[in-house]
């Protein structure tokens, strides 16, 4: 009995924003001084869903935080690197901190980041 494969296409004009990911270095000068900094590491096209609002409390104040979802194609190496989300953020207009990130339906199609902006 002959199977049916199904294949999955994304459609490419769901990716219009330009990110950059960026991954966190240090590096010495000659006189041995740390210096530590954001640097740019990648671009990639992306979907960017923004808007999702949540809330912390701390010492009786309710601090709003603004989430987003940024999709972006399926690469195997960004899966296994962005796993380490302490050492890469996202950069769209603002730094976003990178918290959590999901193979899509484990069908190797896209990738789902989940970030929180900086600074807002």
């Amino acid at each position: 009995m002959a199977q049916k494969v199904v294949m999955q296409m994304t459609k490419t004009e769901e990716y219009r924003k330009r990110i950059t990911i960026q991954n966190y270095i240090e590096t010495k000068n000659s006189r041995g001084i740390v210096k530590k900094e954001w640097q740019d590491y990648k671009k990639v096209w992306a979907s960017i869903k923004t808007g999702i609002q949540d809330e912390t409390e701390e010492s009786n104040k309710v601090n709003p935080i603004k989430l987003c979802e940024i999709t972006i194609r399926y690469n195997s190496i960004l899966e296994n690197q962005l796993s380490d989300t302490e050492k890469y953020r996202i950069f769209y207009k603002r730094p976003y901190n990178l918290k959590a990130i999901e193979n899509v339906n484990e069908a190797n199609i896209e990738l789902k980041l989940k970030c929180e902006a900086i600074g807002i």
